[in-house]
């Protein structure tokens, strides 16, 4: 029934509808073609997704929602240390979400190699984009 989950009242096998509590709003993924919502936050989403698609190479980070004009941004300090923002607007959003965060997990690989052309989706970028989508990291979210 949608977004209407239901309960038994105190009649046996009837039902009284009820609206379906709020998704907890911060740094939220829900499962695809599961029964319930699964709440992730994106530090651990980039923790699962280093893990599976870059075989734990990528540096700790702890990404954010934030406002943006884009859907995400990736930033290298001096020290070598990297933020990793996804646009606020996509929070609820969960295939764009994953999509943007893998994007921006490329630039991230790709600037602890110093490939200087992977700022503007250079060669080397579409390189491990491809290798990417041939291993499926994209299948689930696309």
């Amino acid at each position: 029934m949608g977004n209407v989950l239901t309960r038994r009242g105190a009649n046996r096998g009837t039902c009284e509808p009820r609206m379906a509590p709020p998704v907890p709003s911060p740094s939220l993924v829900s499962g695809l073609g599961k029964p319930r919502v699964v709440v992730m936050t994106l530090t651990k989403l980039y923790d699962r997704f280093n893990k599976e698609w870059f075989n734990g190479e990528l540096p700790a980070c702890r990404p954010r929602f934030v406002k943006l004009k884009t859907a995400g941004l990736w930033v290298q300090y001096e020290d070598g240390t990297f933020d990793v923002f996804v646009n606020e607007k996509l929070r609820f959003a969960q295939f764009a979400v994953c999509i943007t965060l893998l994007h921006e997990m490329i630039h991230v690989k790709c600037s602890l190699r110093d490939w200087d052309d992977h700022a503007e989706h250079g060669k080397k970028f579409l390189k491990v984009r491809a290798r990417l989508l041939r291993k499926g990291a994209f299948d689930e979210w696309i």
